[in-house]
Parts: C-alpha cells; structure tokens; sequence
C-alpha cells in the first residue's frame, strides 16, 4: 500500500501530464484535489482552519493552507498539509518563503496537539518538465527533492 505522501506525489505527477506548466496555483490545486478524491483521499482546499481547543475555537493564523488531505486506512487515519506553488523557480527567496510558511503551519497545528507532516508540491514553470516535491514531517525542517522528469 502506497503511503500518503507518495500517493500526493503520484496524483501531483498526474495533474502535471494534464495539465502541463503554464497554470496558475488555483488551476494545480483543483487538478490535484481532484486526483487526490478520485485515490480515495478527502481533500479541504483553501480554507481557513478553525481548531476546537479547550480555549474555545482558534483559527490557523497566517491564512489559508492550500490543501489539506486526508484517508483512512484500516482504522488508521493520515493528513498532510499541501502548499502549491507555481509559474516561480524553487529557488532562493521563494523558495526559503515556502519553507518558512509551510513551517509556520506544522508549527501552529504542533501547538494545538496535532503532529501532521507537510509537502511543497512546486509545479515548475515555462516548459520544464518537473514537479518539485519538499517533505517536512513533525517540526523538522525539509529538504527539496527535484524530482523525475515526465
């Protein structure tokens, strides 16, 4: 069985043949979302995240995380935290933006109790033919994996 992370890869890849690289986000993140519910994932796509905490509710600060996905498995239940990006280069100042904003997420749902990895899903822009992936589990911090070529 394909773990979470390698089946939002998979779907990422697909959405990429699909779509190819000259999209916006917004056009990568319906793709995918909707790759990822047709393997059997649920998908939150850009909303604000409000936590249920002994305080009352909290909202996620710092906006909105692109996708949240989720499946169960045997009982057992996984989520990820997707950050998309697209039409930049991973590199440099974007790049170290993305890592810090997809920290500040893990960071926030830490606090509440909630240890949930993340992904960058970079779709590479003006005909490269790549999607970038930048795992970060717990509270570690990522590298990036350039990955394959379609």
């Amino acid at each position: 069985m394909l773990s979470l992370a390698d089946v939002v890869r998979s779907c990422a890849w697909e959405t990429h043949r699909e779509l190819g690289c000259v999209y916006l986000e917004a056009h990568y993140r319906d793709c995918l979302c909707h790759f990822l519910q047709q393997a059997g994932c649920t998908t939150t796509c850009e909303e604000t995240v409000v936590f249920k905490t002994s305080f009352g509710l909290q909202l996620l600060e710092n906006g909105r995380i692109d996708i949240i996905v989720e499946r169960s498995l045997g009982g057992n239940r996984e989520a990820m935290i997707l950050e998309l990006k697209a039409r930049t280069k991973p590199n440099g100042k974007t790049l170290a933006n993305a890592k810090a904003q997809t920290q500040r997420y893990i960071n926030q749902f830490t606090r509440l109790g909630v240890i949930c990895p993340a992904m960058i899903v970079w779709f590479a822009p003006n005909g490269q033919n790549k999607v970038a992936f930048l795992e970060f589990e717990g509270v570690r911090r990522g590298t990036l994996t350039d990955d394959f070529v379609v």
